[in-house]
């Protein structure tokens, strides 16, 4: 816990922990694998505050127990599942967890599962495809900002975001929205651009109608 010359690792699940542990053993490596409970599990409820109206909410922040691992100038490498590349909210949960870990001094990297049938944890992939692959995937980990793997983020095409499930789509379009980071899309025509622009539009709460979508 608090030597920081052990990488550690953190993944999803119970099994993917257990499973990366056993390939520490086999393999001759020294690392502490850490399951979070999914991929929100770094979070945890820590108070609550009260509203104008006497009622009480619940306030969330980063679990109380990573006050226990020491992170400053250690590698900590977030393994989770492979829908980190194509669910948004999975995404969100990674990029902010790996922020919140570069704020307490680690050296963040990320290990990307790939995308294949079966396979969505580590876990799932070591089974399928053996220890030489897993651990290229761990050794080839990178700092995270390389490149977008979620719909806001990548510079993808208005048909992409069109194909977007209806859950995907009002997430997508609210971070757009405060991002105001769509201003022109490009596409062949027929496929809805000026009528996604207005519903996004109508969404913020926007009086003007915009203007013509190229």
């Amino acid at each position: 816990m608090h030597d920081v010359t052990v990488l550690v690792i953190f993944v999803e699940g119970e099994k993917a922990a257990l499973a990366l542990t056993a390939l520490a053993e086999r393999a001759g490596r020294k690392w502490l694998v850490v399951g979070l409970g999914g991929c929100w599990g770094w979070r945890a409820k820590t108070g609550s505050e009260r509203t104008a109206d006497g009622s009480r909410f619940p306030v969330t922040g980063p679990h109380p127990d990573f006050d226990m691992l020491a992170l400053k100038g250690r590698v900590a490498m977030i393994v989770f599942d492979s829908n980190a590349a194509s669910n948004p909210m999975v995404g969100k949960a990674e990029r902010e967890f790996a922020r919140l870990l570069q704020e307490r001094g680690a050296k963040v990297r990320i290990a990307r599962i790939p995308q294949i049938p079966e396979v969505n944890g580590p876990d799932d992939y070591l089974a399928a495809f053996g220890d030489e692959a897993t651990l290229r995937i761990l050794d080839g980990a990178t700092a995270p900002g390389g490149p977008c793997v979620n719909p806001w983020d990548a510079a993808r095409d208005i048909t992409s975001f069109l194909n977007e499930g209806d859950t995907d789509m009002e997430v997508l379009e609210r971070r757009v929205l405060e991002r105001e980071a769509v201003t022109e899309a490009f596409s062949t025509r027929g496929i809805g651009k000026s009528e996604w622009g207005d519903g996004a539009c109508r969404s913020a709460g926007e009086s003007r109608t915009p203007g013509p979508v190229p």
